[in-house]
C-alpha cells in the first residue's frame, strides 16, 4: 500500500470512528478496519501508523459495544454435566495454523505460567460462521481463581499487528454476555473471581516483534492504550518448546 503521512493516518482512524459511532455507537467493527493493520512508518516524522492510530484512540473515553447473548453453552468442547471431554474434532487445516495450534494446546491441557488453556475457539454467536468472530482460548489460574480469554498471535503471522490483536479481543470481551460465559465457567473450573482480557503471542510472528519493541520502549502510545484497556501481553519465550 502507499505509505502515507501521520495527518493522513489520523484522518483514516478518526473516519473510522465516525463509522462505529453511526448508527449504534458500536465499535465492534473497528479491528476489522485495514488501517489497524498498517504496520509501516508515516512518510513525514517516521512514526509507526499503529502509534499514531493508538494516539487518537486514547481519545476515547466510552468504548461501547452490543452484547451479543448465545443460547447455546459457552464451553463447547466440554461436558458440562458430565465434566469430561467430548471427542475432538479433527483440525481442517494440514499446516500449522492459528487455529491448529489452539486445538493442539487444548488437547494437552498447556499449562502456562499464566494458567491452563481448558477451551478453545469460542463462538461468540451460537453459529461460527456468523461473522462475529471467536475467542481462540480460554485459560483458568487456579491459584489466582482467574479466567483468561485469549486471542492467539501464532508464529508465521505476519499480517496482523499487536494493535489489531488487543482491539479484537477487547472487542470479544465486550460482546460476550458475561453473566452467562461466568455461569458455564462456573460449572467447568468452579469459582473464579473475574475474567480477564490477554493476547498470547508467539516467536516469529508481527505481534510479538512489536510487543518486543514496545517493552524496549519504542511503542509508547501502544502500551498506554493496552495499559488503559487493561489487557494482559502474554508472550512465549523464543526457542521454547510446543
Amino acid at each position: 500500500m502507499e505509505r502515507k503521512t501521520s495527518q493522513e493516518i489520523r484522518k483514516v482512524i478518526l473516519e473510522e470512528i465516525e463509522i462505529c459511532k453511526k448508527p449504534t455507537n458500536d465499535y465492534s467493527s473497528l479491528y476489522k478496519s485495514n488501517c489497524v493493520k498498517w504496520a509501516h512508518q508515516t512518510t513525514d516524522d517516521k512514526r509507526f501508523c499503529t502509534e499514531v492510530i493508538s494516539e487518537e484512540l486514547l481519545n476515547i473515553n466510552n468504548w461501547k459495544f452490543n452484547t451479543i447473548t448465545r443460547e447455546s453453552d459457552y464451553v463447547a468442547h466440554y461436558d458440562i454435566k458430565n465434566t469430561k471431554l467430548l471427542p475432538k474434532p479433527k483440525p481442517q487445516v494440514k499446516k500449522e495454523s492459528e487455529k491448529r495450534r489452539a486445538i493442539r494446546l487444548f488437547k494437552k491441557g498447556m499449562a502456562f505460567n499464566f494458567g491452563e488453556i481448558i477451551e478453545y475457539q469460542v463462538p461468540i454467536k451460537d453459529k461460527r460462521d456468523s461473522g462475529s468472530g471467536e475467542i481462540d482460548l480460554v485459560a483458568y489460574n487456579k491459584t489466582r481463581k482467574i479466567l483468561y480469554i485469549i486471542e492467539l498471535k501464532f508464529t508465521g503471522n505476519k499480517s496482523d499487528t499487536l494493535l489489531r490483536a488487543i482491539l479484537e479481543i477487547e472487542t470479544y470481551f465486550n460482546q460476550i454476555n458475561k453473566n452467562k460465559f461466568k455461569s458455564n465457567f462456573h460449572r467447568l473450573r468452579g469459582p473464579f473471581n473475574k475474567i480477564e482480557k490477554a493476547v498470547l503471542l508467539y516467536p516469529k510472528c508481527r505481534a510479538y516483534d512489536e510487543s518486543i519493541e514496545m517493552n524496549e520502549g519504542n511503542r509508547p502510545k501502544l502500551k498506554e492504550l493496552i495499559n488503559k484497556l487493561t489487557i494482559n501481553v502474554f508472550t512465549v519465550p523464543d526457542q521454547a518448546g510446543d
